[in-house]
């Protein structure tokens, strides 16, 4: 069978894996219930019963803050271990671009091999981000894919000797200086145009159309950057 080559850019989507919520807020509650006593330990120095009433009640306040679910979505959506994939994106060089489910993307993966295709993915920040999380959340759904060859492009500064192999614009744009930079970023400074679907209180209103939508811009930004930075690559 005739081996066939094509790049990929891939971006994926997460949201927190309700399901780990306890286990998260677990060791949460744990450091904030241990200042909540030490500031009721703290409060109790005053002398005055109204100061006291003051503190203990601004302790509380804090306590309850710290312990807020909502507070903690946002950290769980960005850990590989308590989070889950909302999307994949992928978008092969000159074609439109397109979301899958991690069922459709692992099959993706499973008929490339079979089909002696070899891939190349490009991504910004895949290496510490994307391909774990893609690694880590089909391990949990128990589904097949090529665990070892993804792992392999984990690895910094080093390219896989596999059918799959991995550029990272994150990582190569800044390894130079160690200056990192976001995708919005190098997007302003060398496309001319920031990413539309950005900010930190996206999340908090986004549609699941309005998530795919930021993904497919992703995929299209880090394609263009590939295309001007491809000389040094």
């Amino acid at each position: 069978m005739k081996s066939t080559f094509a790049y990929y850019t891939l971006d994926i989507e997460t949201k927190p894996d309700e399901k780990s919520l306890e286990i998260f807020m677990r060791s949460k509650i744990e450091i904030a219930q241990k200042k909540l006593q030490k500031d009721l330990e703290k409060a109790k120095e005053y002398k005055k019963p109204e100061t006291i009433a003051k503190y203990a009640e601004l302790a509380n306040k804090d306590y309850v803050e710290a312990t807020k679910p909502e507070k903690y979505r946002k950290a769980m959506a960005l850990d590989s271990d308590f989070s889950k994939i909302f999307c994949i994106g992928l978008k092969e060089y000159g074609e439109e671009g397109t979301t899958l489910t991690l069922e459709e993307f692992a099959s993706f993966l499973v008929d490339a091999e079979k089909n002696n295709r070899y891939i190349t993915f490009i991504t910004f920040n895949g290496k510490k981000f994307d391909l774990p999380i893609i690694i880590k959340d089909g391990l949990k759904n128990k589904l097949e894919m090529p665990y070892k060859v993804l792992k392999a492009n984990t690895q910094r500064f080093k390219q896989s000797n596999e059918y799959i192999q991995h550029i990272d614009l994150f990582e190569e744009l800044g390894q130079a200086t160690g200056d990192w930079k976001s995708l919005s970023l190098y997007s302003e400074i060398y496309l001319g145009r920031k990413k539309e679907n950005d900010g930190d209180d996206f999340f908090e209103t986004a549609t699941d159309d309005d998530i795919k939508a930021r993904c497919i811009e992703d995929l299209t930004l880090t394609e263009d950057l590939f295309n001007i930075f491809t000389p040094i690559l």
